[in-house]
């Protein structure tokens, strides 16, 4: 057989290859969500980078004509949206930027250098707060990266190694993996109690009227509401709980197992492969009007995707 009719041959096995993996994908998808109960997430735009903004107004504006060149994403970990403004923790590069959409900017926030398992949570006030894994404590910035008084551990043991800010009463919720709870931080407290005891060490989402943790014990997401027991969601369908997001009536984890996003929504479950959705290895979810932003590390790029509209779910 000649040089070009091998090569020829690899290529179509390869994509032989490629296309009964395609046709796996999909029949698993179908599996996981029955005809008509699609919660299809919609691609609104993929963020890559920027250009660096060193220096802002006192508003905390840059100005176009000082805009550097351009700034690639190098591995970013986490995401949030703190009133308008959406935040970028970039561990590959270590650095925290606030995204101008308006200018395609990058505002690097001064005295955050994120590392991985670094977590970021938008709240109410308008105020970002950003869990270091190392110190176990919760630090807030203002728009202009002014900081305010952390939110402590409850114990000097705790180790909090995720955490969710409720987006309506702007209550403050921690997973420490110390001691197997969840603690709450009232709005204008610094100290923590117990509201979970004997949790997993999970990670934590609010949407104001339930607080859901991925539990790995039960391969499923937890949702407590109304001082009741916790409702199982999705039982035994989420193999590594990495991340979850909640809000406008949706849940989203992320499953560490095969970087997959499972979506409950009141138009049903569905499981969607990374690939599926232009994605490498997704890292860190949000949600915030109507939109999900997920953090590609070694996709290097934030992915904005809207949500499945529909009634109010669970």
């Amino acid at each position: 057989m000649g040089r070009d009719a091998g090569k020829s041959l690899a290529r179509r096995v390869a994509a032989l290859v490629g296309a009964a993996a395609l046709l796996g994908a999909c029949a698993a998808e179908q599996r996981a969500s029955p005809a008509g109960e699609r919660a299809t997430l919609s691609p609104v735009r993929t963020i890559q980078g920027g250009r660096l903004a060193p220096r802002t107004d006192a508003l905390g504006t840059p100005n176009p004509a000082a805009l550097g060149g351009f700034q690639p994403l190098v591995f970013p970990v986490a995401v949030a949206m703190a009133g308008a403004d959406l935040y970028i923790a970039d561990a590959g590069a270590g650095r925290l930027y606030r995204f101008e959409p308006a200018l395609l900017a990058l505002v690097p926030v001064a005295g955050i250098s994120p590392v991985p398992g670094v977590r970021l949570q938008g709240g109410p006030d308008g105020l970002l707060y950003v869990l270091d894994p190392g110190a176990s404590e919760i630090r807030r910035l203002s728009r202009l990266g002014r900081p305010l008084p952390a939110l402590l551990p409850r114990l000097p043991a705790s180790r909090y190694v995720e955490f969710a800010v409720d987006p309506v009463q702007g209550r403050v919720y921690a997973s420490d993996g110390a001691h197997g709870a969840v603690d709450r931080f009232e709005p204008t407290g610094r100290q923590a109690v117990v509201v979970q005891a004997g949790a997993a060490p999970g990670p934590v989402a609010a949407d104001g009227r339930a607080l859901y943790q991925g539990d790995p014990g039960c391969r499923c997401i937890l949702r407590w509401q109304d001082g009741g027991p916790p409702a199982a969601l999705a039982e035994g369908d989420l193999a590594q709980p990495r991340a979850v997001a909640a809000g406008d009536g949706v849940v989203v984890a992320l499953d560490g197992a095969d970087r997959s996003l499972l979506v409950l929504s009141a138009a049903g479950q569905e499981r969607l492969p990374a690939a599926r959705l232009g994605m490498v290895a997704p890292e860190g979810l949000a949600i915030a009007g109507g939109l999900l932003y997920v953090a590609d590390g070694a996709g290097q790029a934030v992915h904005v995707f809207r949500l499945p509209p529909g009634k109010r779910w669970p």
